[in-house]
């Protein structure tokens, strides 16, 4: 048995200009700002940390604190099957100075909050019991 797979291809300099295109149309609400603000919400989530002592110890704050922090880079996909093709962004928040920051609050919330998610299914058997 033979698959024939269709994969739309797209240029990366198209796919640039593309994305720009649709985020600076009037319906977006993107700016494009004139300095990178990495630098200064590194220091204010630094100093923040500093000054929250109830949460975290020293040894925690090393580690919550981003070394060389670069602003997020959007990435984008086109939903090739839609009217007009709109992008879906993707975020990359990796390198963001606040990521490690909410990655342990998120932590914290997640122990301290109990959340049942009744829709979500492990696998197709599973998923035919719960209906039967």
């Amino acid at each position: 048995m033979i698959f024939k797979l269709h994969i739309p291809v797209v240029h990366s300099r198209f796919l640039k200009s593309f994305v720009s295109i649709n985020l600076t149309e009037a319906n977006n609400n993107f700016q494009a700002i004139p300095k990178n603000p990495t630098n200064k919400y590194q220091k204010q989530i630094t100093q923040t940390i500093k000054q929250c002592n109830l949460n975290f110890n020293k040894e925690q704050n090393k580690y919550l604190t981003v070394r060389n922090p670069k602003p997020p880079t959007l990435k984008a996909q086109i939903k090739l099957h839609k009217d007009g093709n709109p992008i879906r962004p993707v975020i990359n928040n990796i390198h963001a100075p606040s990521y490690k920051t909410a990655k342990r609050h998120n932590k914290i919330l997640q122990q301290h909050q109990n959340l049942d998610n009744h829709y979500t299914v492990v696998n197709s058997s599973t998923l035919a019991q719960d209906l039967t």
